[in-house]
């Protein structure tokens, strides 16, 4: 029987376990560690070669629970919050002690990791080491790679997302510092409200991203 996983990653699609986290799952080795991906990694038709690929880049990561919740992969679309909060206190009715996920704003916008972030802090509520990515934040939680690790890194998320990584490249800076802040319920629902529907966030609302706030464009 497997242990009970005591770290737990929620991320968006297959391939952001290695991108956001996959130092953090490398060098956590004193916890069990499970891998929730929520989406099917389909919106280019493989989903079911993207799922497989995640599925083995998390047991390379040392990763000892990996599964996949199957909601449509749609980077234009909105995720079913309530269906997603469901899903992961039915698979989790014993929170982790700790927890990882997306960034309130998606990392770089993206949609689907807006909404995974928030169905995570409603599935969780008032989860006391909750960390989302630091992106645009500074972190409290640091995990800077030796070359060792951080080339083992790379070379996993090489060999089983070479086409995903082509496409997104430009993107993934720092890939060797990985950051990490806890954020209260509030902040990461004002960031939704602006990012999804557009409602303007008073920076009081929003204090860790009061800086770049002017620069954060919402939906369209």
């Amino acid at each position: 029987m497997l242990e009970a996983p005591d770290l737990l990653v929620v991320t968006a699609h297959p391939d952001d376990e290695i991108i956001y986290f996959g130092g953090l799952l490398l060098t956590r080795t004193e916890h069990a560690r499970a891998v929730v991906c929520v989406t099917d990694g389909d919106f280019e038709g493989e989903g079911a070669q993207r799922v497989a690929a995640c599925e083995q880049a998390c047991a390379e990561l040392g990763v000892s629970s990996f599964s996949c919740l199957g909601f449509p992969d749609d980077p234009a679309g909105c995720l079913d919050l309530d269906a997603l909060v469901a899903a992961l206190r039915a698979r989790f009715p014993e929170p982790p002690e700790l927890i990882f996920t997306h960034s309130p704003h998606g990392e770089y916008g993206h949609f689907n990791h807006i909404d995974v972030s928030l169905a995570v802090h409603r599935a969780f509520p008032g989860h006391p080491r909750l960390y989302v990515v630091a992106a645009h934040m500074f972190p409290e939680l640091r995990v800077q790679l030796d070359e060792s690790t951080f080339s083992r890194k790379l070379e996993i998320a090489t060999r089983h997302y070479t086409k995903q990584l082509r496409q997104a490249w430009r993107m993934m800076t720092n890939l060797a510092d990985e950051g990490f802040v806890r954020l209260p319920a509030s902040e990461v629902e004002a960031m939704h409200e602006l990012l999804m529907e557009g409602e303007a966030v008073a920076s009081e609302r929003a204090p860790h991203y009061r800086h770049v706030l002017p620069l954060i464009r919402p939906r369209r």
